[in-house]
């Protein structure tokens, strides 16, 4: 296979191996490295590939689809996003891993046993820890909402693992559940009061969240640009809530207005904040006949974008958000 002659070759081959070409292969490579011994030689290649593998596993690209991220895991798009805001890509529809790694060793490692009593806690704020990428860099970082929670993204979370626990057990497993959120002893009391109590049921805590990714998506946005607005204009967002908390049913995905002026004033302030919250097409008003609404929107001048359609013999006007095949999504 080359121009030299087989003696040729074997004068090379004992030049560069010299005595130890007798004593085998490894003795040879050994010798020719430098090493002392073959040992040293074997120990020397296996940590380099121990090194080199570390490096490949560093660089994967390890993705699943969001579908069989749930199925596994039982993370929704609304979970994923709140531990980062990057981790899913809605072109593929597939889950960066690495950018969750340190939520799923948690919850991986996480012990069946209790960490803290809550006697051994104090009253004292816990180390102001937030989910990974939760941050809000369109807004000055000295800029605090005056009535949401800074870390809305883990009060969700930490209401929605409380939710999970028996009535009876709450109390005890509170302490713990919001030291792993990163949220005081203190507020994590006053958010669970406050949340027992929207309900008839106490074993509520959260709103049912929307099915399917794209809407999970368009609650997301909302969440954002709902935490946004109540540090620009709070009180448009309290009275937004408002309106909201008064008209809600849990019966029902849509707000009802009735005809007198002053609910079609309110309907115009519900939705003249609603469209800053989520996009205008996605909101849709519904009368006894579309005509009604058109002539609605037109005196009220309410963004030309928003949806009408009509639904017999109703008396009133009909809100809610709907997606671009007119799902409800509004009873979150």
């Amino acid at each position: 296979m080359t121009d030299y002659e087989l003696e040729q070759c074997n004068a090379i081959s004992k030049s560069i191996i010299g005595y130890h070409q007798e004593q085998g292969a490894w003795f040879g490579l050994a010798s020719f490295a430098g090493h002392l011994t073959c040992d040293t030689t074997f120990e020397h290649y296996i940590h380099t590939a121990h090194l080199l593998a570390g490096i490949q596993i560093s660089e994967s690209k390890l993705r699943l689809p969001l579908t069989v991220l749930q199925a596994v895991t039982g993370l929704n798009y609304n979970s994923v996003y709140r531990k980062d805001t990057t981790a899913y890509d809605p072109a593929t529809k597939l889950v960066q891993l690495s950018k969750l790694r340190s939520y799923l060793v948690k919850k991986i490692s996480v012990s069946n046993q209790s960490l803290f009593n809550c006697e051994d806690l104090n009253d004292k704020a816990l180390p102001a820890t937030t989910s990974e990428n939760q941050t809000h860099s369109h807004l000055d970082e000295k800029s605090n909402s005056i009535f949401i929670h800074s870390k809305y993204y883990d009060v969700i979370a930490f209401l929605e693992e409380l939710e999970k626990v028996s009535l009876d057990n709450r109390n005890k497993a509170l302490p713990e559940v919001a030291i792993r959120y990163g949220i005081s002893l203190s507020e994590a009391r006053e958010l669970y009061f406050n949340a027992r109590h929207i309900f008839i049921n106490e074993e509520r805590l959260l709103l049912g969240a929307p099915k399917g990714s794209k809407n999970q998506e368009l609650l997301v946005r909302a969440l954002d640009r709902a935490y946004r607005l109540s540090i620009k204009n709070p009180e448009a967002l309290r009275i937004f809530v408002e309106i909201f908390s008064n008209k809600q049913s849990f019966n029902s995905s849509s707000l009802h207005f009735g005809i007198k002026q002053s609910q079609k004033e309110l309907l115009k302030q519900f939705l003249d904040v609603g469209c800053q919250l989520i996009n205008a097409s996605h909101w849709q008003i519904r009368a006894s006949s579309e005509k009604a609404v058109t002539d609605l929107k037109q005196s009220l001048s309410l963004d030309s974008q928003i949806r009408i359609g009509s639904r017999l013999n109703y008396h009133g006007y009909e809100i809610r958000v709907v997606q671009k095949k007119t799902i409800p999504l509004l009873g979150w």
